[in-house]
Formats: structure tokens, sequence, C-alpha cells
């Protein structure tokens, strides 16, 4: 095989002019707005700010990070979309009355449930909190101990061991009730900053 013929065998076709543009806008909504919010999401640690991603547990940080970066997303398309579309004051007002209080609604359930199924680990001098579920009688180990120094005193922080120790169960859908609750608080406050956008065009 010749060198042109090796070098066009290894240059992959420039997509359609439209798969361009869908290509393009696909990498401007899911990476580049999404990166652009990194402070706000918690992936980016600014000093002195402690992002709402702290809030949630250690071992569900990372699944709650990725799915609130992909509802961020959602949310650019949609702001993309409506931007260009005439809203009526009245449909704005309703909006924003939905947005808010999905958002306060959100924030209200994420600090419910962050309250009844997690528990803060003390480890060199800073609270981790930990997903153990409702609350439950000890078992060994853990008689007489509470969650959060049965963690620390005799399961330590493995969340395979957390698990199987408090209900391989009810850690998972504890955690999947933190997860969600925190992806709708940040998309329901991202689309109601949105609405303000609407509002000043």
């Amino acid at each position: 095989m010749t060198n042109n013929q090796s070098k066009t065998s290894g240059t992959l076709p420039a997509p359609p002019p439209i798969t361009a543009k869908w290509i393009k806008y696909v990498l401007s909504f899911g990476v580049t707005a999404v990166v652009g919010l990194a402070p706000y999401l918690g992936k980016v640690r600014i000093p002195l700010f402690p992002s709402i991603l702290t809030f949630i547990p250690i071992f569900q940080q990372d699944m709650a990070l990725t799915l609130s970066s992909a509802a961020m997303g959602v949310v650019a398309v949609s702001v993309q979309w409506y931007g260009t579309e005439h809203l009526t004051k009245r449909k704005m007002r309703r909006w924003f009355v939905m947005a808010m209080s999905s958002t306060v609604v959100a924030f209200l359930i994420l600090i419910g449930l962050h309250t009844w199924v997690a528990v803060p680990v003390r480890v060199d001098a800073q609270d981790t909190y930990v997903v153990v579920g409702p609350s439950q009688t000890a078992v060994s180990p853990c008689e007489g101990l509470g969650a959060s120094e049965c963690i620390r005193k005799k399961l330590t922080l493995d969340p395979a061991t957390i698990a199987t120790h408090f209900g391989e169960r009810r850690v998972a859908l504890s955690s999947m009730g933190v997860i969600v609750a925190y992806v709708a608080f940040t998309a329901s406050f991202a689309w109601l900053v949105a609405l303000l956008v609407f509002k000043d065009k």
C-alpha cells in the first residue's frame, strides 16, 4: 500500500453539513454548557464556597454529578429552544410559579431525605455523610452504637460492608431517593434562572 493510500484510508470522511451541525450542538449543550456550570454543580471547588454537592453522601456524589450534568444539558437545549419563541406574560408567570414551586419542593425533599437516610461520619476532623437508610435496630457487631459510631468504629468506610450491614435494598433505595431529589433540585433551579433570561430578552 502506498503512502497516499495509507493517508487516505486513515482519514475519516467529513460528516454532511446537517450532521456536522448536530454534532456541534450535542457538544455545545452536552459538554460546553455543563463545563461552564462546573462550579455550581460542585465539580470545580471554589475556596470559601461549599457547593450543594458536598451535601450529598460521599458514595453517591459521582452518580449525582453525572446525572445532574445530563439534566443541565437538557435544560440548556430547552433554553435555546424557548429563547427563540414568543412567550406571553401570562405563560411566563405560570411557568415561573411552577418552576419556583418545583425548586422549593425538591429542595425540601432533598433535606428531608438526607436527614432521614444519611448520617455524618467523622473522618480526619471532617464530617462525611454516608447513606444507611431509615433508622433501624442495631445488630451485631454494632449493638449499643448509633449508625455513625458503628461505621466509624466497626465497619469502616467500605460501601460494600456498609450496604451489607444496613441492608443492600434499603441503602440502594435511599441512595436513589437522594440522587433523584438532588437532580430535580438542580434542574428546577436552572430552569428557574432560564425564565429570568427569557424575561430580559
